[in-house]
């Protein structure tokens, strides 16, 4: 209005040009300053929880409705959007922070995660499908595998597989909160609850495990890009007949990226590799982490193991026995004596037979069958022992034997 009236129009025309009262336009129009709004600004009935709500989001990004239950439990009476848009007021001011690159020495640590990478499908079975990987910190050398579980011993297995490509381990590793090695995550470390078998398993080796603060995965940025690298880089578009094929495919994979320049060390991963002060593993055995098992032979001398049989020689039908799974083999014992040995089978409702395990079960059975069936009990009395003694009907009478009238019958 200041301007239309600087260029001369009539206060009527510019009340009729903005839509208000021409007492207003005029008010307005003849102003030396800008109009300042003595209006009172009311609060909010956020304010005396905005102090709370501040410092929840820098411990966690807990979402609105957590913080709307917790905040409604003190007293809040205001509405759910009034909260929404404060928390993402909040979140935007926080989103950006200033980290620093943590560069270890060498042999120092490396760093352990877990990805999702969908579902694979063999031998007519459709099973999840993650990746673990392992970084070292120093050289930058990767080491990936597929797995169709994520459970501890999967886990330990893949550690020892990594290790062996590595030729060592170093002193430490890093790893976020996963249940299958820390069970229940304090704020001291001293003060967790690791998994007891992995636990053992730290100890067997001597490397110590450490553990990211929750919320901060930064914490192990090397390993959260090689994840997202693998998936980019490789495991997109790729086909796969099987998950042994699969893993074949990553170990050429690995063999291309190990010897390429990094982008932040400007050095070739094996190159630098030399340099790690690994501890060797060469003379330390590894690691058992096979599944023992009690099963019973069966009438038709198989043991069933996840859907599958495996034969068991015919002799120990009905027995039990110990059945030892590890990642590619099935080893039945009884007792300390190795029965036999198959390979594992993928998939469901599939058998593995070893002829020689029935060799001769025929002929056993033949030999049963000739046997004469015996019903009941059958003495083998000598036959001067079996000849009944024959005496007179008048002996019995005299030692009160039975009479044919009895006294009150």
């Amino acid at each position: 209005m200041r301007q239309l009236y600087e260029k001369g129009i009539p206060i009527s025309a510019i009340a009729r040009q903005i839509g208000v009262d021409r007492k207003t336009a005029r008010k307005y129009a003849r102003l030396l300053k800008y109009p300042i709004d003595k209006r009172k600004c009311r609060g909010s009935r956020l304010d005396p929880y905005k102090a709370y709500l501040d410092a929840k989001l820098k411990e966690a990004p807990y979402t609105a409705t957590r913080l709307l239950r917790e905040i409604r439990e003190q007293g809040f009476t205001g509405s759910y959007p009034v909260l929404r848009r404060y928390v993402s007021k909040v979140r935007d001011g926080l989103r950006t922070k200033a980290v620093y690159r943590f560069e270890t020495e060498p042999g120092h640590q490396a760093q352990v995660d877990w990805g999702d990478c969908g579902k694979i499908k063999q031998s007519g079975k459709e099973s999840k499908l993650y990746c673990f990987s392992m970084i070292l910190g120093y050289s930058r050398m990767r080491y990936v595998e597929f797995t169709t579980s994520c459970d501890t011993d999967t886990l330990i297995r893949c550690h020892i597989n990594a290790f062996e490509y590595f030729g060592g381990y170093p002193r430490e590793i890093l790893y976020d909160n996963m249940k299958q090695a820390i069970i229940k995550r304090m704020y001291n470390i001293k003060e967790s609850r690791l998994n007891p078998l992995f636990a053992d398993f730290c100890g067997y080796y001597g490397f110590t495990p450490r553990f990211c603060r929750p919320y901060r995965a930064q914490t192990k940025g090397k390993i959260e890009k090689t994840i997202g690298y693998v998936k980019s880089d490789f495991f997109m578009g790729v086909k796969a007949a099987s998950l042994e094929h699969l893993n074949n495919e990553a170990q050429h994979w690995l063999v291309r990226v190990n010897n390429q320049v990094h982008g932040t060390t400007r050095e070739v991963p094996y190159e630098r590799l030399r340099k790690e002060t690994l501890h060797s593993i060469h003379g330390v055995p590894p690691y058992d982490t096979s599944e023992v098992l009690m099963r019973k032979v069966s009438r038709e001398c198989y043991v069933h193991y996840q859907g599958n049989r495996y034969s068991v020689p015919y002799k120990y039908a009905g027995y039990m026995v110990e059945v030892k799974v590890d990642e590619k083999t099935l080893t039945v014992f009884y007792g300390k004596n190795r029965i036999c040995c198959h390979d594992l089978l993928w998939g469901t409702y599939k058998v593995s037979k070893d002829k020689e395990h029935f060799k001769g079960l025929l002929k056993h059975i033949r030999k049963e069958n000739t046997k004469p069936y015996r019903r009941g009990w059958v003495l083998d009395c000598d036959s001067t022992l079996s000849q009944v003694e024959k005496r007179s009907l008048s002996v019995y009478d005299t030692t009160g034997g039975i009479h044919d009238e009895q006294p009150g019958l």
